[in-house]
């Protein structure tokens, strides 16, 4: 089972070969042999949370992981391949981060007998990168004097055997046994005694003095005497205030000293806040031009009258552009009404003709239809005239044209009781 997608690994590469003097061989040079033996990889923490994988958070324990030597000298992976895969130190999906790998070697020569090797170290194994051993191994300064006695015989190999441990009481021992070119260091360590270690007197010095520690016991039983010179009352002072952009982390620092202090603060600006909603925008008023004019630049919510109808512009009119439902930028505001079908010439006639009473209002009556109307009319009798003062000299002649009447004064008969 792999583990999940998301943890990533780098390579770790080495080779490893044993130097001897020059052999049989044709060439005067060191001979190379590839060692044996094993190589032992430690993560340095004992488990990864993984809390992105997927499908559920996990927690990783990694093993120490075993890798051999093949014929060649190179580390072998698991699988039999050269190098081998682990997981890298620095991959963000796992806690802890930026962690290393320890590695020890346990290698031997061609004869399985152990050879003093690399001491344990640790190296980073960054994700998608291949770390060579030989690369990342810490080199210790060394020196010495060699001294050549005789004839050069085969090197010497000297190995560690037995590591014991001695009473305290007893001294440091070191033995080699066997012959040369095989031999083995023994070494026989005392062990140390613990060291005991308590506080003394604690004394106050005067301001400006510097502190001092003193062991008034010896180091196998210290006895720590503390002189402490009293500090100064510091003051505090408020310094600049400087506000920077949101999301900025705050800070504070000091500008003066440990006794004169000036803090001068770094503030973040608040979060902008939330934008009110725009109000609609109000409708565009119209601007009456009348009369439309071909010679006129119209523009854009101009309003003209052209052929029975009013229009408006949207947008800006190309000069001369005719008011129309087809037009590009005239649209119509009120259109001309449609003409009804044209109707049949109405009649009229007269009815009768009656005469009202004096003092009543003319009356008239269409006692037909309104396409054949017939009038009946009513007309008021006139007021009674008055005779006014009629003077004549006797006879009194009317000639009609055809006759003549006379009328002799005193045939006359005055009906109101005038005189003659």
């Amino acid at each position: 089972m792999a583990l999940p997608t998301n943890v990533g690994y780098g390579t770790v590469t080495g080779r490893f070969m044993l130097a001897y003097a020059d052999g049989s061989d044709a060439d005067v040079f060191p001979d190379g042999v590839a060692a044996k033996g094993t190589v032992y990889f430690t993560p340095s923490p004992i488990y990864l949370k993984n809390s992105s994988a997927a499908p559920a958070p996990i927690t990783i324990l990694p093993s120490t992981v075993e890798c051999a030597l093949d014929a060649d000298g190179y580390v072998l992976g698991t699988d039999g391949t050269v190098g081998v895969r682990l997981v890298a130190t620095d991959d963000a999906d796992n806690n802890p981060v930026n962690w290393t790998w320890g590695v020890e070697f346990r290698l031997t020569d061609q004869d399985d007998v152990p050879i003093r090797t690399i001491p344990k170290f640790s190296f980073e194994l960054p994700q998608g990168t291949s770390v060579d051993l030989t690369d990342v191994t810490p080199v210790t300064d060394a020196s010495g004097t060699f001294y050549l006695v005789g004839a050069t015989g085969p090197a010497n190999t000297l190995s560690v055997g037995t590591v014991t441990t001695l009473t305290p009481a007893e001294s440091a021992t070191v033995g080699i046994t066997g012959t040369s070119p095989t031999q083995t260091i023994n070494f026989g360590i005392p062990q140390g005694t613990a060291a005991t270690v308590d506080a003394g007197t604690t004394t106050t010095s005067s301001p400006g003095t510097s502190a001092s520690v003193t062991n008034s016991g010896n180091t196998g039983a210290a006895v720590f005497d503390f002189d402490i010179p009293q500090g100064a009352a510091a003051t505090i002072t408020a310094g600049t205030t400087t506000t920077v952009a949101n999301g900025t982390p705050a800070s504070v620092s000091n500008s003066g000293t440990s006794a004169d202090a000036i803090l001068d603060f770094t503030i973040p600006a608040g979060p902008q806040g939330i934008q009110g909603v725009i109000g609609l925008t109000g409708a565009t008023g119209i601007d009456w031009q009348g009369l439309w004019s071909s010679s006129t630049d119209y523009v854009d919510n101009d309003a003209v009258f052209y052929d029975g109808a009013s229009w408006f512009a949207s947008g800006n009119p190309t000069l001369a552009e005719i008011p129309s439902s087809s037009s590009t930028h005239w649209y119509p505001l009120a259109l001309q009404g449609i003409q009804g079908i044209q109707g049949d010439a109405a009649t009229i006639a007269v009815g009768t003709v009656a005469t009202g009473a004096a003092g009543t209002s003319a009356i008239i009556t269409n006692t037909g239809t309104s396409g054949a109307a017939v009038f009946d009319i009513t007309i008021p009798k006139g007021d009674t005239g008055s005779l006014g003062a009629l003077t004549a000299a006797a006879p009194i002649v009317w000639n009609s044209g055809t006759s003549e009447i006379s009328l002799d004064h005193d045939a006359i008969e005055y009906i109101d009781g005038g005189t003659a």
